[in-house]
C-alpha cells in the first residue's frame, strides 16, 4: 500500500496543523507524527524486545528517506503505525492522521 506521507494534517476547520518552532508556525505532516510515534518509548512496552525496535526504527528510517508522495508500506506497518500514533496523540492528531492512513496515494 503506498501511503502519501507529506501531506500536512488538518484541523476541524480544515486548516493545516501547526507547531511552533523557533517562534515560528511549522505545518504538521503525516511523516512527521509517524516517525515520531514509531521511536517513541511508551511506559507500557518497557519490555520491547530489540527486534520490535529495531522493526520500528527501519519502518521510520524508509518513511524518512523515500518519496514522501508515494511510500510503500505493508499492512502489518500500517496497523503499527496506527497503534503507535494512537498511543503518542490526542486526538486532535490522531483523527486526522488515522483519516490519511485510509487513504492510499495516487
Amino acid at each position: 500500500m503506498k501511503i502519501a506521507f507529506n501531506t500536512v494534517l488538518k484541523n476541524l476547520a480544515g486548516e493545516p496543523l501547526t507547531e511552533q518552532v523557533d517562534d515560528k508556525p511549522v505545518e504538521i505532516s503525516l511523516d512527521k507524527v509517524a516517525i515520531n510515534a514509531l521511536l517513541a518509548a511508551f511506559q507500557d512496552e518497557r519490555a520491547l524486545s530489540g527486534d520490535d525496535k529495531l522493526k520500528r526504527w527501519l519502518v521510520a528510517e524508509r518513511i524518512s528517506k523515500e518519496d514522501l508522495t508515494k511510500t510503500e508500506i505493508t499492512i502489518d506497518e500500517l496497523k503499527l503505525i496506527k497503534d503507535l500514533i494512537g498511543k503518542a496523540y490526542a486526538a486532535a492528531i490522531v483523527g486526522p492522521a488515522y483519516l490519511l492512513l485510509g487513504q492510499p496515494a495516487g
